[in-house]
C-alpha cells in the first residue's frame, strides 16, 4: 500500500501514539522508495536504527572505525534544530519564542529515536543547550554531557550495557578532550590555511581522530578488532553520510509535500548510498585496515581508559612527566592485554536465537563449527542473525557447517552463509530433498567448492583436544526404514573441554528408544531438547538416561505448534534439570570450565532478571 502525505492520526491522542505513526511513515517511505541498503542507511541516520544493516556492512563499519558516525547522532539533532531555527527566523519569530519552539522538537525527536541510546543522548544534550540559552547561562560542555548521562541512566538504567550508549558518550568525550590539541598539532605541521575546504578537512580530521581515540579501547573490548588504515575512510565517508542525512530529510519532505519529486530524490539517494557503501568496502579491504585485538577483562578496560585520560590531560597541559607516565602505562596495559588475551580461551557452545529453528555454534580459540542454520521465510533467512552473532565474536569463517536434516527450520540460512563467509566443509545425514532450501544449499556448496560429506552412527569428528563430536544416529544400515526426516536427524554427543552435551535435533520418542542401547554414552551435562520441546519427544526413559543438569529449548515465543509442550517442561523439572529457552532468554552461551558448563548470561539479561524488569526492557 502506497503511503503519501503524512496525516495526524485520529485514533491516537498521546504523544507516543503520534510519534509511532510518524515512525511508521518514515520506515514505510524508505522501504517503499529506496534500495534495501539505502533504506537501512536512511533509518540508521534518521531513527538511529542499525538492525537492518547486513552483517557484512556492519563489520566493514567496525573495520573502518565508522561505527561512531551512527553512535554520535548529534549531526541528526543539530540538523533538525538548524532547520527549525532557520524557518522560524524567516518567519520573524522572536528569539525566546524560537528557543521555546526547539524544546518540544527535541522531545519529539528523542521519542522518535527512543530505541537508540545514542540518539537519546544527543537529544538530551541539545535540550540542555537550549535551556541554557533560554536562562542566559553559560554552556559547559562537560556538564552537559554529565547531565545527559545522569538523566538517561535514571530513566533507562540498562542503557549502560548498550554498546551504542557507551560508544556515543566515549566518542563525545574523545572529541571534547582531543579536538583542540589534535587540531593545533595539525595546524602546526601544515600552517594556517585560508582555504575553507582545507580548514574543514583539518577540523573533520581532528574531530574524527578524537572520536576514534575515545572509542578505540571500547571497540577493541566489544568487537576484538580495531581500525588502523581503514580509519582514513572517515575523511570521505563522514561528509558523505552528512549529505545522505540531508537527502533522507528531503525524501521525507518530498513524499509529504511534493510526491512528484519523490522518485528523483530516491534515485539520487540510492546512488549516493551505493557510492558510500563502495567507499567503505574499499577502505575495509586495505592491508592493515584493522588489526585483531585480544579479549581482555572489564578491569583492564577501565585501567586502559584511566591511562589514556592521564595521557590526554598531560598532553593538554604540556606536562611531559604526565605524558611520559601516561604513555608508558598505556603501552604496558596494551602489552598485558595482548599477553592475557593470548592465554588459551575456554571452549563454548552457543544456542543462537533464530526464531523457531536451531542454530548451534561450537567454538574455541582456533575453531568454529555451526550445527544447523535456522529457518527461512520468503526473502528472510536466519543467516542475518547468525552472521551478526559470529561477527560480534570476531568469527569470519567456519571450519564446518553441520546440517542435521533437510527441514527448513534447520537449514534455511545455510545457502546464505555459504555465499557470504568461507566454510571449509559441510556435513549432513544421507538424506536429500527436492525443496528449494535444500537445492539452493547444495548449489551454494558446489559453487564455492565446499566438500559435502555424509555422517552416520559411529562417526567421530575431532577438531581439537577440546572439541569433538560423536555421531549416535542415524544408523546408516536402517536410515532408509525411517519414514520421517525428523527421525533421520543427526544426533551428537559433544565433548567440550571436559563438559558434555547431547544434541538431539528433531528426533522423536521412537528414535530416542533406538538410542537407549548406547547406555552410559547418553549421559550428558547439557541436553539440547529434541524437536523444540514437542510432546512427541523427550520421553521419560530417554531423559532419565541422559540425566542433564541443563536443558536448552530452541524455539520462538509464538509458534503454530505451541512448542514447547508443558508436559515436556514438567518431565525436565522432574529430573531436576534447569531449563533455558531462546524464546525467553535470546541467544544462550555456555562456557566449559573445569569440566562443567557455566552460563555466560548477558549483563543486561542478568540485571533485568535481578531487577524484575520486562523482557523488552532487557533488550
Amino acid at each position: 500500500m502506497k503511503l503519501s502525505v503524512f496525516r495526524y492520526p485520529s485514533h491516537r491522542s498521546t504523544l507516543r501514539g503520534w510519534v509511532d505513526e510518524l515512525r511508521i511513515y518514515i520506515v514505510a517511505t524508505f522501504d517503499q522508495h529506496l534500495s534495501p541498503d539505502a533504506a537501512a542507511l536512511g533509518k540508521a541516520l534518521i531513527l538511529g536504527e542499525r538492525r537492518d544493516f547486513s552483517p557484512t556492512f556492519a563489520d566493514r563499519l567496525r573495520l573502518t572505525g565508522l561505527s561512531h558516525v551512527f553512535a554520535l547522532s548529534g549531526m541528526n539533532v543539530g540538523f533538525l534544530l538548524a532547520i527549525i531555527w532557520g524557518i522560524s527566523g524567516l518567519l520573524c519569530i522572536p528569539r525566546v519564542a524560537r528557543l521555546i519552539l526547539l524544546l518540544p522538537a527535541v522531545l519529539i525527536y528523542m521519542e522518535l529515536g527512543r530505541a537508540a541510546p545514542s540518539l537519546v543522548r544527543a537529544s538530551l544534550m541539545a535540550g540542555f543547550f537550549v535551556l541554557a540559552n533560554l536562562l542566559y547561562r553559560r554552556n559547559d560542555v562537560l556538564n552537559v554531557v554529565a547531565g545527559a548521562a545522569l538523566i538517561e541512566l535514571l530513566w533507562r538504567p540498562l542503557d549502560l550495557l548498550d554498546a551504542g550508549f557507551l560508544l556515543s558518550y566515549l566518542a563525545v568525550i574523545g572529541i571534547l578532550g582531543g579536538y583542540g590539541f589534535i587540531r593545533e598539532l595539525i595546524v602546526e605541521r601544515i600552517g594556517q590555511r585560508r582555504s575553507a575546504w582545507i580548514r574543514g578537512t583539518v577540523n573533520l580530521a581532528a574531530a574524527t581522530t578524537g572520536a576514534q581515540i575515545g572509542t578505540l579501547p571500547m571497540v577493541a573490548f566489544l568487537f576484538h578488532r580495531v581500525p588502523l588504515l581503514g580509519a582514513i575512510g572517515n575523511l570521505i565517508a563522514v561528509p558523505g553520510f552528512a549529505v545522505l542525512l540531508l537527502w533522507s530529510v528531503l525524501l521525507l519532505v518530498a513524499e509529504s509535500l511534493v510526491p512528484s519529486l519523490t522518485d528523483t530524490v530516491a534515485a539520487s539517494m540510492n546512488a549516493l548510498s551505493f557510492i558510500l557503501a563502495t567507499c567503505v568496502e574499499l577502505f575495509s579491504v586495505l592491508p592493515l585496515a584493522s588489526v585483531t585485538a585480544p579479549a581482555f577483562s572489564p578491569w583492564l578496560l577501565a585501567l586502559l581508559y584511566g591511562a589514556i585520560g592521564w595521557l590526554v590531560i598531560g598532553t593538554a597541559q604540556r606536562r611531559w612527566r604526565w605524558i611520559a607516565g601516561g604513555a608508558l602505562l598505556t603501552g604496558a596495559l596494551i602489552v598485558w592485554a595482548g599477553f592475557l588475551g593470548n592465554r588459551e580461551q575456554s571452549p563454548e557452545v552457543s544456542f543462537i536465537s533464530v526464531g523457531h529453528g536451531d542454530a548451534i555454534l561450537l567454538a574455541d580459540r582456533d575453531h568454529s563449527i555451526l550445527i544447523d542454520s535456522g529457518p527461512s521465510f520468503g526473502d528472510w533467512t536466519a543467516a542475518d542473525r547468525i552472521l551478526s552473532f559470529l561477527s560480534e565474536r570476531g568469527i569470519r569463517g567456519l571450519d564446518a557447517m553441520i546440517l542435521t536434516h533437510a527441514d527448513n527450520d534447520h537449514m534455511g540460512g545455510a545457502a546464505d552463509i555459504l555465499n557470504r563467509i568461507p566454510v571449509t566443509e559441510v556435513f549432513s545425514n544421507s538424506d536429500s530433498s527436492d525443496t528449494q532450501t535444500f537445492v539452493l544449499t547444495r548449489m551454494a556448496a558446489r559453487t564455492h567448492g565446499v566438500p559435502w560429506k555424509t555422517l552416520s552412527a559411529g562417526d567421530r569428528l575431532i577438531w581439537s583436544r577440546e572439541i569433538s563430536l560423536t555421531t549416535l544416529s542415524p544408523d546408516g544400515e536402517i536410515v532408509d526404514e525411517m519414514n520421517e526426516s525428523n527421525r533421520r536427524s543427526l544426533v551428537f554427543k559433544l565433548e567440550c573441554g571436559g563438559a558434555t552435551a547431547l544434541l538431539t535435533a528433531d528426533i522423536d520418542s521412537l528414535t530416542e528408544k533406538d538410542l537407549l542401547p548406547w547406555g552410559a554414552v547418553l549421559d550428558a551435562d547439557l541436553l539440547k531438547v529434541a524437536h523444540h520441546g514437542s510432546k512427541s519427544s523427550s520421553s521419560g526413559s530417554f531423559l532419565n538416561a541422559v540425566s542433564p543438569k541443563l536443558s536448552i529449548i530452541s524455539s520462538s515465543a509464538t509458534n503454530r505448534f505451541h512448542h514447547p509442550d508443558s508436559s515436556v517442561i514438567a518431565r525436565l523439572h522432574d529430573i531436576g534439570s534447569t531449563v533455558y529457552s531462546t524464546a525467553t532468554s535470546g541467544s544462550l552461551r555456555f562456557i566449559s570450565r573445569k569440566g562443567r558448563w557455566e552460563c555466560a548470561e548477558a549483563p543486561a539479561r542478568r540485571l533485568a532478571r535481578q531487577w524484575k524488569l520486562g523482557n523488552d526492557e532487557a533488550l
